[in-house]
């Protein structure tokens, strides 16, 4: 089983499995050898996902150095780790960072790999959600033609990375006002998310989050209240109370609460909101990830 699909079902289980393959490879090899810091940079990406942001920060920047060193700072591989470390800096809202990795792993990647190859879609993906995060919304905007045919004619429509696209684009049309449009579109990525991936996945976890935003936007509260409560029961059972995802949708559902003054179901959260109260600086609670899904390789 890939990482990859190890994040998208059990973040336990992949942090477990990366320790366990870095703790080898560094018996076994020297620190600098291109397998160890492959397991580096794995480590890295599992810690965003378990929330583990300062822990994957550091481990980023040793994937960083020691790769620039090994294999030099054009190489795919550390590119690769720019580009996680970009994700990373998002989330813990330190932006200049963010802007600095994030033109630096999409220009490489342009220049060593090519306009239209997969992984320059992925930095030019990021840059966009990091527009949005800047609040540069057209500037955001003049990318996604770029990112959407890229991903449709190199993946297909019905492929993952393909539906996420659509799903940041139509985060973008939500936050631009445009509200039909950005519901009709989060309903196109979830018709395609709910055949080809598993009803607990990262992804389809992001893209009715998402959808619950809208209707809450639109007036159709008790629909938008469903899903958020779903996207709750499911991250509280895979991540944990105080995982950044976890308290994102319980502060979503605490303030939609407050909005339609549901006393009984405020009264049924108050324990959960105490404990929300004193974690509001969460890094993380607010972060790209919790929009656009997984923003990898």
């Amino acid at each position: 089983m890939t990482l990859y699909t190890i994040l998208r079902k059990e973040v336990t289980t992949a942090l477990e499995k990366c320790l366990k393959s870095l703790e080898i490879c560094e018996r076994l090899l020297p620190r600098d050898h291109p397998t160890t810091l492959e397991s580096v940079q794995a480590l890295g990406e599992t810690l965003i996902h378990a929330g583990q942001l300062s822990e994957a920060r550091t481990t980023l920047e040793r994937a960083i150095k020691g790769s620039e060193l090994a294999l030099g700072p054009g190489h795919p591989d550390t590119l690769e780790s720019i580009s996680d470390f970009t994700v990373t800096m998002l989330e813990l809202d330190d932006l200049v960072s963010a802007e600095q990795a994030a033109l630096r792993a999409f220009e490489g990647r342009e220049k060593v790999l090519g306009n239209e190859h997969q992984d320059t879609l992925v930095s030019l993906n990021i840059l966009a959600m990091l527009r949005q995060q800047q609040g540069q919304l057209d500037e955001a905007l003049e990318m996604y033609p770029r990112i959407l045919t890229g991903r449709e004619q190199l993946l297909g429509l019905e492929h993952t990375d393909t539906l996420m696209s659509l799903n940041n684009f139509a985060v973008l049309q939500y936050r631009l006002g445009h509200l039909q449009e950005a519901k009709d579109t989060f309903q196109q990525a979830l018709r395609g998310e709910e055949k080809l991936i598993e009803p607990e996945s990262v992804d389809l976890q992001v893209s009715l989050s998402n959808m619950a935003l809208v209707l809450r936007a639109q007036g159709e509260l008790d629909a938008a209240e469903s899903l958020h409560r779903r996207v709750q029961e499911i991250r509280e059972r895979l991540y944990g109370s105080d995982h950044p995802s976890t308290i994102f949708s319980l502060r979503n559902i605490v303030s939609l609460l407050e909005q339609t003054g549901d006393v009984g179901g405020i009264e049924e959260l108050r324990h959960r909101k105490v404990s929300f109260q004193r974690r509001q600086n969460v890094p993380g609670a607010e972060g790209a990830l919790l929009f656009s899904g997984l923003l990898y390789d």
